[in-house]
């Protein structure tokens, strides 16, 4: 009786030790795969501060052109907003 049970936990065991087994084998596939991970993002990361220092200029252009139409807007508003006024009152 006894060695029925010893041989039991001895399968019992054998299937624990190939589940560890198992795991390791992920974790160092994990390892591995996140060792590639931080280095595309570390290269990522030195792209994105190269690619700020190239677009710094043209920010600068972006803000001028967006003060033209803003100001184009405003007097294309203006404008309108007299000329209703002189058509209501029949000046034109």
């Amino acid at each position: 009786m006894s060695s029925e049970r010893d041989e039991r936990m001895e399968k019992k065991l054998d299937l624990i030790i190939e589940k560890v087994h198992a795991i390791d084998k992920t974790l160092a596939g994990q390892h591995v795969s996140l060792k590639e991970h931080i280095r595309r993002t570390d290269l990522l990361e030195d792209q994105i501060y190269t690619v700020d220092e190239k677009i710094a200029p043209l920010q600068g252009h972006v803000a001028v052109v967006q003060g033209v139409i803003k100001t184009a807007s405003f007097l294309a508003i203006f404008v309108g907003a007299i000329l209703g006024i002189l058509k209501a009152l029949g000046k034109l």
